[in-house]
């Protein structure tokens, strides 16, 4: 009897600590969640330029976190559209490129292949499907392509940008591809600039996109954004600090005073 207790005590212990070490963020990557982790994932993806918090069931990154900075602008890579899989995740939770082949919808970054400091690296990371979520080609290439674009202008002017962003997924959300891979039903971001205490956050249905509707109608609170994911933001931040951006919802886009210049050729 004892023997089977010191098993059972044992197996826990281990289930535990395995536990443990699948929700720890790699050293590497805990500069991309400063003002906060999100939190669980079954896998923490520590890239370069980013930090992605996948689940193994869905097969998408539920969250990603990056930073964008004057630094980031400093580089160039020519782009090379070269998707694959991530030999990262177990085989059996990832996604593949026939999850996305004839499937309607664009291979839509989370984390913009332009925003990360430009290496060969990051540029490959970029593409790989853990980034990836089945985006309406609207979307892809209309609202969310427009505040990734500004992303680079607000960094120039609030020369540090902490960002999260990730897929949302409604009551009755589809599954597509060999490998099963969720649709979302939508899309967050949220845009925290951490010397002028400022946020913006957005929600994207992930639909066809009315062309005249402004940039500034999808801005949300991270309070809708936290009901509709169940993830906590900023948790990093002073309670006080924390509940003023959490609960507020922006009325306008921060103003683009940058003028776009080249490139250097990336590291």
């Amino acid at each position: 009897m004892k023997f089977i207790k010191s098993i059972f005590i044992f197996g826990a212990f281990l289930l535990c600590s395995s536990s443990l070490i699948a929700q720890s963020i790699p050293t590497a990557c805990q500069k991309f969640v400063i003002a906060g982790n999100p939190g669980h994932a079954d896998q923490y993806l520590c890239k370069q330029g980013y930090l992605a918090a996948y689940d193994y069931n869905k097969k998408v990154s539920d969250w990603v976190a990056y930073t964008v900075s004057t630094q980031t602008l400093k580089y160039n890579i020519p782009r090379k559209d070269k998707f694959k899989e991530d030999t990262t995740i177990p085989k059996q939770h990832r996604a593949t490129l026939k999850d996305f082949a004839g499937s309607g919808f664009h291979r839509g970054h989370q984390v913009n292949y332009e925003v990360q400091e430009m290496t060969q690296k990051t540029a490959d990371e970029s593409f790989l499907l853990s980034n990836m979520t089945h985006q309406v080609g609207n979307l892809n290439v209309g609202r969310w392509k427009s505040v990734e674009t500004r992303e680079r202008k607000w960094a120039a002017t609030k020369e540090l940008l902490y960002i999260y962003a990730g897929p949302v997924f409604g009551k009755n959300y589809k599954r597509t591809g060999p490998n099963k891979v969720a649709i979302p039903t939508g899309y967050f971001k949220i845009i925290y600039a951490p010397k002028q205490k400022q946020v913006l956050s957005f929600y994207f249905k992930n639909e066809k996109a009315k062309k005249k509707q402004k940039l500034s109608k999808y801005l949300t609170s991270i309070h809708t954004i936290q009901q509709k994911t169940g993830y906590k933001f900023l948790t990093a931040l002073p309670s006080k600090l924390r509940t003023k951006l959490v609960n507020q919802v922006p009325t306008k886009l921060w103003p683009t005073r940058y003028k776009k210049t080249k490139r250097s050729k990336g590291k």
